[in-house]
């Protein structure tokens, strides 16, 4: 048995049925994405300052850390809760 792997595509091969759509769509994943992560960076550089402010009543300041990076990690189990349900509305 032969098998023919040729994954050779040419540009008109592939159809874009708007590429200025498709451009925009790229970017404004991109943009989403970059905004996020972003988010989520300055969080975890700000982790120290914040578990401070928020978790005061906590007398251990290191489990005002366990509590703030707790906290950060719940936003990833939720997100793809997040992501099925407004999915459905963006879609």
């Amino acid at each position: 048995m032969q098998q023919n792997n040729d994954l050779n595509f040419e540009p008109q091969d592939v159809n874009i049925v708007n590429p200025k759509q498709a451009r925009k769509a790229v970017i404004a994943t991109g943009i989403g994405n970059a905004m996020e992560w972003f988010d989520f960076g300055l969080y975890a550089y700000l982790a120290v300052i914040l578990s401070q402010l928020f978790f005061s009543g906590v007398d251990n300041s290191g489990l005002q850390l366990v509590l703030t990076f707790g906290t950060f990690a719940a936003a990833f189990l939720v997100r793809p809760i997040g992501g099925v349900f407004f999915g459905r509305i963006g879609d």
